[in-house]
C-alpha cells in the first residue's frame, strides 16, 4: 500500500453522476468515492 503507483485517484462527480442531481437527495447519492 506504500507504492504510489498502485493507487490512481480520478474524480468523476460532476462528469458521471449517478443519478440526476436535480434534488439534494439525489446529490449526496453522487458523492461518493469508488475503489
Amino acid at each position: 500500500l506504500d507504492d504510489p503507483y498502485r493507487w490512481l485517484i480520478i474524480g468523476y462527480g460532476e462528469t458521471r453522476p449517478l443519478v440526476a442531481n436535480d434534488t439534494e437527495v439525489n446529490q449526496q447519492r453522487n458523492r461518493r468515492v469508488e475503489i
